[in-house]
């Protein structure tokens, strides 16, 4: 199975992108069709098991390196951490 999170940029670069929303996409193969858990700083996402993820009214709670699981039965793999996500002050 091959999992990969998108959009993976320069830090800076996202810090100065994320006003209110940003919405991630992941996307995984394999048969059976893999199912996607997104985490945020090592910890799962209550509800968050779509290829997407996206994160509105962003604030404080939400700062850290978000990364998803993509598994089904014959495996998982794990998106290396490729989205920090903070707060401008």
């Amino acid at each position: 199975m091959d999992a990969r999170l998108f959009p993976v940029r320069n830090t800076d670069e996202l810090e100065r992108a994320i006003v209110e929303e940003r919405t991630l996409n992941a996307a995984a193969t394999g048969s059976p069709a893999p199912v996607y858990q997104w985490r945020l700083n090592g910890f799962d996402l209550a509800g968050a098991t779509n290829a997407s993820l996206t994160v509105t009214n962003f604030q404080s709670a939400n700062e850290g390196n978000y990364t998803v699981v993509a598994s089904n039965s014959t495996g998982t793999a794990a998106s290396a951490p490729g989205l920090h996500c903070g707060v401008l002050e």
